[in-house]
């Protein structure tokens, strides 16, 4: 539960941004796809960066989307299905944040990649 509840301040800020977030995705994949269809391949060095900030944005979205509130664990008093459901949802949350957590190690893969790119 401790990690859920260190992630739920992430995703309170990461909603409070959210039409914010939704402009930079948007503006960085008009971007990607002006530079893939319209520009020629002089403007490649551009792409990853984009890809980049896309993926970010969309990793906030989907993180404050989800754990803005964090699932409550389950009562050792309640019903039987009331404690699976509880489980469930933790356990879904749980996944969850495996996922995000994988998803942003790749995005700081790009990222640092992108960087060197970009300089050198």
């Amino acid at each position: 539960m401790k990690i859920l509840s260190l992630v739920e301040p992430i995703a309170k800020t990461a909603y409070g941004l959210r039409y914010i977030l939704l402009l930079i995705a948007l503006l960085s994949g008009g971007c990607f796809f002006y530079l893939v269809l319209v520009l020629g391949p002089e403007m490649d060095h551009f792409l990853l960066p984009l890809v980049v900030c896309l993926g970010w944005t969309i990793c906030l979205m989907g993180l404050a989307l989800s754990f803005r509130l964090v699932p409550s664990e389950s009562d050792r008093e309640g019903r039987f299905f009331s404690r699976l459901k509880a489980k469930f949802r933790l356990m879904t949350a749980y996944s969850g944040i495996f996922f995000f957590l994988l998803s942003s190690l790749f995005l700081f893969y790009l990222s640092i990649r992108s960087v060197f790119m970009m300089t050198g």
